[in-house]
């Protein structure tokens, strides 16, 4: 994918699509140094490296997961709110589904923030 031609919403709909693959490498690329991810369940992490490492055991502790996006609006110029159906899948077998905000930040075609909030 072409990131430098990429509208930002296309750029947070590529972080989604990246996580629904697990694919770290290509999550990174969309990161910066000073990129600030904070959730309710994980913490908060800055930059790009210590993302993806919280990420990477993340995503290992499931065989199979997924972000279903429910619905988007723009709250402002570049940042946007995402209603998502996260579910995942343990590898004993065990399935879970829970709803989840994000509000994902992009500038100059990199995500400067993401936020995750539980909303049940």
């Amino acid at each position: 994918f072409d990131i430098l031609n990429m509208k930002p919403i296309e750029i947070a709909h590529q972080y989604f699509a990246h996580s629904n693959k697990s694919d770290l490498a290509s999550i990174a690329e969309l990161f910066t140094d000073t990129t600030i991810y904070s959730s309710e369940n994980t913490g908060t992490f800055l930059g790009k490296d210590n993302i993806i490492e919280m990420q990477r055991e993340f995503h290992t502790q499931y065989a199979y997961v997924n972000w279903e996006i429910i619905s988007t609006s723009e709250i402002e110029d570049g940042k946007f709110l995402f209603d998502i159906r996260f579910k995942r899948k343990t590898f004993e077998g065990d399935s879970f589904v829970s709803k989840v905000q994000e509000v994902v930040t992009i500038d100059d075609n990199k995500i400067l923030e993401i936020e995750i909030r539980n909303v049940e």
